[in-house]
């Protein structure tokens, strides 16, 4: 790696100036060219954006990916330069994408002369957007401005490419150091850990237990406010033995600028609020800007999403978008990394075969085949084929049968298209899930065969709950299937207890429905004896409910009264006893409330256990329903004649091992003595009577 290492040597004595105006002098030698002093690898994902910057000239500096095509650094590093190639990943030895620049633009009013540092900022313009898998880092906006409050307790982290407190360099390395004090006046300002003034729009900062160094340049100091991470400062210069003093130019003093030629708005996307603050159409963890923000981390690698890949199959796929980045360091690899984004397939092999492995991908793209053996992660690797870009990776084996084998397609440069292909000869014969052939002549072709299950092509999509097709092949059709329970178009709708509408579909309409029980206009519902409608909603309609009993348009037949203490009808039962009484109001007046774990009409069934409660919304379907006509549970018996009945409240009194048998209606409405009304009475009392006792 070269370094940008520029000297610039004051001759003159230190004047400490009452009043911000230029520097005067230094009694130090001062250098542009930072690096990071007693830092740590940084291999995140989330600063996969710090990119090392190498100049045509011979400067090597940082800078942070802050939109797709541009990388903020410091004016210096592009001093003197007509081009820049710009590589990402964690170190020199193991960039996985270069691309070149297509335009240098420092700042207008950069100095860089011995007398005067200030406005030390650039951008880097990309000639094609940098992988979608690198996540962008946003600058930080005017509102979120460094201030006065923020001196001598802010936390920056420092991350680059730089020298080492060694003398090495050419790793990616973070370091954090609280701020000293900032200057956001047009002026240059006193400040108390540097021996001289600094510029305007610029922070400081000591360098005691570590910070940036030589080729840390233009690198990011980067703070979180809200959650949210931002580039706050770019490193600029620093004493020359790196371990004094420190100063970034301040990145919200020249937000306009910047945003004049990345195009980005003066509205950050906050990550956990869910509006798309930015209006890029991405909102919170969706949107690239919160890719380092800890509400939208992820702790998954290409291990928790590993797809099976069998016997003379190939699969065709990218590691630039969608891989993971979680590993990089593997024990088959010396100590080598492969520090790009990875995808990971389990190998469906047949015991005792010859197998192949191929890795095809493009020209520039440098993807590299590793071999894990027995379980899925960076320490079970039994070896790998590392050829340059555009040349196949090659594997070949005999497979024995006694671990589980998986292919890792990991990116040691540029992430691109590739094709995994795998052959085998000879062996036990397993099932290729995509030939349309029972290879294993089990009886079940392709998917239709359980060693298929986690095969890709095998994978289904999720339910679509409004299609009327099984699109998961579970057998249940949309909200029949579990997957649908959270769809919004499966959500059973409320009965309106009122409206004279069957709301939720269960067939039961207003106060006839359980979910209805505890309505005051449904508990308080009196019989009208001559409107053809069972107003109280017990099954009875007019005369034919005992509550219009002696009811002059309901005749004068000598009937069970329910509310006097006498057997009136002389079947040995009186008033609620009576099974005639079953739809009198006075009688199980009480209904069952379906939720509250009380027995309320005394039948000896509580809540949904009650057969009261079928049409009630909490206590879901199956079985029989006791009022639709329908033999629901298949057992030949429907509604009231069915044993499953006995605690519905509309089939007291009756016996559901009875029969009609005896009972002959044949004759009705002959020679009709009596009103309609009243031959209705007798006949209802007459079946009861022959039910009750025959």
């Amino acid at each position: 790696m070269k370094n940008i290492f520029f000297t610039i040597l004051f001759s003159l004595t230190i004047v400490f100036l009452g009043s911000c105006q230029e520097p005067q002098v230094d009694y130090n030698t001062i250098t542009t060219g930072r690096p990071i002093f007693y830092g740590d690898p940084d291999t995140t994902q989330a600063h996969q954006a710090v990119a090392f910057l190498y100049a045509n000239n011979g400067g090597a500096c940082t800078g942070t990916l802050i939109a797709r095509s541009w990388v903020l650094t410091a004016a210096h590093c592009v001093e003197g330069a007509s081009y820049m190639d710009v590589y990402f990943g964690n170190n020199t030895q193991t960039f996985y994408s270069e691309i070149r620049s297509s335009r240098l633009i420092p700042h207008p009013n950069y100095s860089g002369s011995s007398s005067a540092i200030y406005n030390d900022i650039a951008l880097v313009e990309l000639s094609s957007n940098a992988p979608s898998s690198i996540a962008t880092i946003p600058i930080l906006p005017p509102n979120l401005a460094i201030g006065d409050a923020d001196e001598n307790s802010l936390m920056l982290e420092f991350v680059g490419f730089g020298q080492t407190e060694t003398g090495s360099s050419g790793v990616k390395l973070t370091v954090d150091h609280v701020m000293g004090e900032q200057c956001s006046s047009s002026n240059y300002c006193n400040i108390s850990s540097s021996p001289y003034q600094i510029p305007p729009n610029s922070i400081s900062y000591g360098q005691n237990g570590g910070g940036p160094c030589s080729g840390d340049s233009g690198g990011p100091a980067f703070i979180t406010r809200s959650g949210t991470e931002y580039v706050a400062g770019v490193t600029s210069y620093g004493d020359q033995y790196c371990t004094s003093y420190g100063v970034s130019t301040k990145v919200d003093g020249y937000y306009t600028w910047i945003t004049g030629y990345t195009g980005g708005t003066t509205t950050t996307e906050i990550c956990t609020n869910g509006i798309d603050d930015d209006g890029d159409g991405q909102i919170d963890c969706n949107d690239s800007d919160c890719a380092s923000n800890p509400a939208c981390q992820t702790t998954d690698t290409a291990c928790d999403h590993v797809i099976t890949v069998s016997c003379n199959d190939s699969v065709n796929s990218t590691t630039a978008s969608g891989a993971y980045t979680a590993f990089s360091s593997y024990n088959c690899l010396n100590g080598w990394t492969e520090d790009g984004p990875e995808r990971i397939y389990e190998l469906d092999l047949n015991t005792g075969a010859d197998v192949t492995i191929t890795l095809s991908s493009g020209s520039t793209n440098d993807l590299d085949l590793l071999i894990l053996s027995g379980s899925c992660g960076t320490q079970t690797c039994e070896g790998g084929s590392a050829e340059q870009a555009g040349t196949d990776e090659v594997i070949q084996f005999n497979y024995d049968g006694s671990n589980t084998f998986f292919a890792v397609v990991e990116t040691y440069e540029n992430p691109g298209a590739f094709t995994l292909s795998v052959e085998c000869t000879g062996g036990t014969v397993q099932e290729n899930c995509t030939n349309g052939v029972d290879d294993d002549a089990d009886g079940a072709v392709d998917c239709a065969d359980s060693e298929c299950a986690s095969h890709s092509a095998c994978q289904t999509s999720s339910e679509n709950c409004t299609n009327g097709v099984d699109d998961d092949g579970d057998g249940l059709v949309d909200c029949n299937d579990p997957n649908c329970a959270s769809s919004p178009a499966c959500q059973a709708a409320s009965e309106n207890c009122t409206n004279g509408v069957d709301d939720d579909g269960d067939g039961l309409i207003d106060c006839a429905d359980a979910d209805c029980a505890t309505l005051s206009s449904c508990t308080e519902r009196v019989e009208d004896c001559d409107n053809g409608i069972d107003d109280d909603g017990d099954g009875a309609i007019d005369c034919f409910d005992v509550d219009c009993s002696g009811q002059p348009n309901c005749g004068t037949l000598t009937s069970e009264i329910c509310n006097n203490g006498t057997d009136d009808d002389a079947d040995g039962f009186a008033d609620c006893a009576d099974p005639d009484c079953r739809t009198f109001s006075g009688c199980n007046s009480n209904p069952e409330i379906c939720n509250n774990n009380i027995d309320d009409d005394g039948d000896g069934f509580v809540d949904c256990n009650d057969s009261d409660c079928s049409s009630f919304a909490g206590c879901g379907s199956g079985g029989e329903i006791c009022y639709n006509g329908v033999d629901d549970d298949g057992d030949g018996k429907t509604d009231c004649g069915d044993p499953d009945c006995q605690s519905y409240s509309k089939c007291y009194g009756t016996n559901p091992d009875d029969s009609d048998s005896g009972c002959s209606c044949s004759n009705a409405g002959h020679n009709k003595p009596f009103s309609a009304h009243f031959l209705l009475i007798l006949m209802f009392a007459g079946i009861i009577a022959v039910r009750k006792f025959a």
